[in-house]
């Protein structure tokens, strides 16, 4: 019985740590190595139960070390790998933070639309989801496989294929495998919470048009002009732009200005990060890809995509610039 139990404890998969602060750890070969907040640590077999401190092996410079549990915050084992992938460590502390989104974007389905980041940091491009797991044999980094869609086609490293293994097929040069904290999901509900019953944020949803304003005795009675997931277009300087609805009603303590609109841009032309005096209207990715615009400035667009028409506005309207104040 004791062989089964010491078999069964050995099957326990090693715990996964990120280091909560900068330390600097002193090792009798290597002399002081220094380990930043967010590295992250595999327990060891050595160091299992050792009174104030575990032996693990730091996965960002595998040195193995001493540390005190108190420096230790110990990642859920179903999300380690999705962290494992994530190659900045301040990130991996803030997504650990989050463990909601972590646990979302690992249930999405195939197909699932996606933004992702891709070049710089604010640079965003459309995606399909098509894979989610490690990118090669005996590796537990989770990785997102994404086909790259619209302008940013073409854009990628591979067909789907990662060192010659195929993952999933797609054109050539449209595939990446892009880590948890360069995936953010395309359509959201009006607060970017998932809709009671547990669909994924992947489902867009139609809530009321102030739902954080829903005390305003201004709130219209009937539904709003414009829903969340809509299309509409609107001027920026001489330039027509297009996007989606992800807001449409009144400006948190600013009933009197009437209702106002938050687009999700095609384009990154925009300043809008989605808050309003500190309130959360909705998700914004980027504040290059947000705009809040008087309602009477936006209008309905039918088009999947709308780039500048051959005409242009004769007067300068709207500049990209935060909401009032």
């Amino acid at each position: 019985m004791s062989g089964a139990h010491e078999q069964t404890r050995k099957r326990r998969p090693p715990k996964m740590f990120l280091i909560s602060t900068d330390l600097k750890v002193q090792d009798q070969l290597d002399g002081p190595i220094k380990l930043l907040r967010g590295f992250i640590c595999q327990e060891q077999e050595a160091g299992r139960s050792r009174g104030d401190s575990y032996w693990v092996k730091v996965l960002d410079n595998d040195f193995m070390l001493k540390i005190e549990k108190k420096f230790l915050l110990e990642v859920p084992s179903d999300l380690s790998g999705l962290l494992e992938a994530v190659s900045d460590p301040e990130a991996r502390l803030k997504l650990l933070r989050d463990p909601g989104k972590l646990q979302t974007c690992a249930s999405l389905p195939v197909d699932s639309p996606l933004w992702v980041q891709i070049g710089q940091q604010d640079e965003l491009a459309q995606a399909d989801l098509k894979y989610i797991g490690p990118r090669s044999r005996g590796s537990s980094a989770v990785y997102f496989g994404v086909q790259l869609k619209g302008s940013a086609a073409g854009k990628g490293s591979s067909n789907g294929s990662f060192k010659d293994q195929r993952l999933f097929s797609c054109p050539e040069a449209c595939a990446l495998f892009l880590p948890v904290s360069h995936v953010h999901i395309r359509t959201w509900t009006h607060n970017n919470q998932p809709p009671r019953g547990g669909s994924s944020l992947g489902q867009q949803s139609q809530p009321p048009i102030t739902a954080q304003n829903q005390n305003q005795v201004r709130a219209p009675a009937s539904p709003p002009p414009l829903h969340v997931g809509q299309r509409v277009m609107f001027p920026i300087e001489d330039n027509v732009y297009g996007g989606e609805v992800c807001f449409c009603g009144l400006l948190p303590g600013r009933s009197s200005s009437g209702m106002y609109v938050g687009i999700l841009l095609d384009a990154p032309v925009g300043q809008w990060d989605g808050l309003y005096k500190g309130e959360k209207l909705c998700n914004i990715p980027s504040p290059l890809y947000g705009a809040l615009v008087p309602i009477n400035k936006v209008s309905s667009d039918s088009k999947p995509h709308h780039h500048t028409p051959p005409h242009q506005v004769t007067k300068s309207i709207l500049k990209p610039a935060p909401p009032p104040h």
